[in-house]
């Protein structure tokens, strides 16, 4: 019971931060929406292959929810860094043509690497998968560091 309240307390401060985090970013869409809800199938996934293979710990769970948070908190700092590239732009007449460069580009390498986290999970339980899948999210993380490399090298 006591682990339950643990867990429960850790889903509280999770939805907490999250809740804070879109608040004051005011950047909440959908790509956000997909990280969150691709945290939460790796979470569950991660909880149901240790269990198939005999390896749940509380501890190790209790530190997956601890990752998460702070990938929330790396998407934060990346949309601040945007905000901060927009706010001295803006003070000396320039208008951007894409805000939220940063931001956007963590958010899609961070839902490439929850996504072939899932495939991996899945794999672990025994689901079988078209290769394809661990193409497109590689594809997807990759295009993401080539998208803020692109804006770098102008």
């Amino acid at each position: 019971m006591e682990s339950l309240v643990k867990d429960k307390e850790a889903k509280g401060i999770f939805t907490l931060i999250t809740t804070v985090f879109s608040y004051l970013t005011e950047r909440i869409n959908e790509l956000v929406v997909v990280l969150a809800s691709f945290m939460i199938l790796d979470y569950i996934t991660g909880v149901a292959a240790a269990y198939v293979e005999k390896r749940l710990e509380s501890k190790k769970s209790f530190n997956g929810i601890i990752k998460k948070i702070f990938y929330m908190a790396l998407l934060a700092i990346a949309f601040f860094i945007d905000f901060i590239i927009i706010f001295f732009a803006e003070n000396v007449g320039v208008k951007l043509p894409l805000s939220g460069l940063f931001g956007i580009g963590t958010c899609c390498w961070l839902i490439g690497t929850e996504g072939l986290s899932i495939l991996e999970n899945l794999n672990k339980i025994g689901v079988p998968l078209p290769p394809f899948l661990s193409k497109a999210f590689t594809q997807i993380r990759n295009s993401a560091e080539k998208m803020t490399e692109k804006r770098d090298d102008e």
